[in-house]
């Protein structure tokens, strides 16, 4: 089969340091059961950090998985009160004896990364669960601010890459900035705009009728950041030369 070969092709460290930029770098981030002469209950989490020019790899220990739960539990607190907690910045010296999200995760990576424009990243664990670019480094500022993140499912993508279909098309799509909640002009409005057999399409394959609105959990709220999400997104897509097509607003049916 073929690519089946590469799939299962052993990378690197080497490898992986040779496909980076200068100015890039790649994190491995691993979690562990901690052995004390014997296993224990804990399960560790650190991060292998490589950039462009430096080596070997340097083992950076983070923190504790049950330090990391006790920022994901929500409680009884609405989803939204839970969000902006967990991603809150807690500025040095607060005195919390909980660490922040930054704190765990990041703070310790700094001397590491330096001044790193480009860092490519997979997770592991919980930290699935995290929006990395969400992470504040400061009372204004994100990572996303800092840095160029970009999330791969190994740092061997970096070496082995997955060749693309020939028949995958030649068009990006983007939603975002999406108004959920029409009222009956705007849902009128926005049929009307669409293509004859478009519509007709959409009246055979939903029916509204048979739909149970307590599935979406109440309504759905404007993310006013999605909308700068699709338009970096669409920058992006255009300066490769890739045709996009991007609806925003109450368009976004």
């Amino acid at each position: 089969m073929a690519g089946y070969g590469e799939a299962l092709r052993q990378v690197k460290w080497q490898e992986v340091q040779a496909a980076l930029q200068p100015g890039e770098a790649a994190i491995e981030f691993v979690h562990y059961r901690f052995w004390n002469k014997k296993q224990t209950d804990s399960v560790m989490y650190a991060a292998l950090v490589l950039s462009a020019g430096v080596e070997p790899p340097r083992f950076i220990p983070l923190f504790e998985e049950k330090q990391l739960e006790l920022l994901l539990q929500r409680g009884a607190a609405p989803y939204e009160v839970h969000i902006k907690s967990l991603y809150a910045y807690a500025p040095p010296g607060t005195g919390k004896s909980q660490k922040s999200l930054y704190q765990l995760l990041w703070q310790p990576l700094e001397t590491a990364l330096g001044t790193t424009k480009t860092i490519y990243f997979s997770p592991s664990g919980l930290l699935h669960r995290l929006s990395l670019a969400a992470v504040p480094v400061s009372a204004t500022a994100t990572l996303a601010d800092r840095h160029t993140l970009v999330e791969v499912g190994s740092t061997r993508s970096l070496v082995v890459k997955s060749p693309l279909p020939a028949d995958l098309g030649g068009a990006g799509f983007l939603f975002g900035g999406i108004q959920y909640d029409m009222d009956s002009t705007a849902v009128i409005q926005a049929n009307t705009a669409l293509p004859t057999t478009t519509l007709a399409e959409l009246r055979r394959a939903l029916s509204f009728s048979q739909t149970d609105s307590t599935l979406r959990g109440g309504s759905w709220k404007y993310l006013p950041g999605s909308e700068k999400e699709v338009a970096d997104a669409e920058k992006i897509m255009q300066e490769t030369g890739l045709p996009v097509h991007t609806t925003r607003g109450y368009a976004a049916t």
